[in-house]
């Protein structure tokens, strides 16, 4: 593989891996999922509500992403949504779907 192969290759695991975690925060949402260091750590800071949900929705794709890419290592799209939905689904604990 060329070099341009290679990195339209890493772009689309990570970008399929991204996906899956995306997914998981859209099925169960903000208030679903209880995940509490980043919101704890955010909390410190004077941010607004929006502001702070918009933290936590990019701190949670960026964590659950490089978790599962390092621990599943995902060769294709399929893995990497599963991976990001799983990986990430183990870390944060799920509440109640939101309907």
């Amino acid at each position: 593989m060329d070099s341009k192969s290679l990195v339209i290759f890493w772009l689309m695991r990570v970008g399929a891996t991204a996906m899956g975690v995306l997914l998981l925060y859209c099925r169960w949402g903000r208030g679903g999922l209880k995940y509490y260091v980043p919101r704890d750590i955010m909390r410190t800071f004077n941010l607004s509500e929006n502001t702070r949900s918009q933290l936590e929705l990019l701190l949670f794709v960026i964590i659950g992403t490089a978790v599962a890419i390092i621990f599943a290592d995902p060769q294709t799209a399929r893995q990497g949504i599963a991976a990001g939905m799983g990986w990430t689904g183990m870390l944060a604990r799920p509440g109640k779907a939101q309907q």
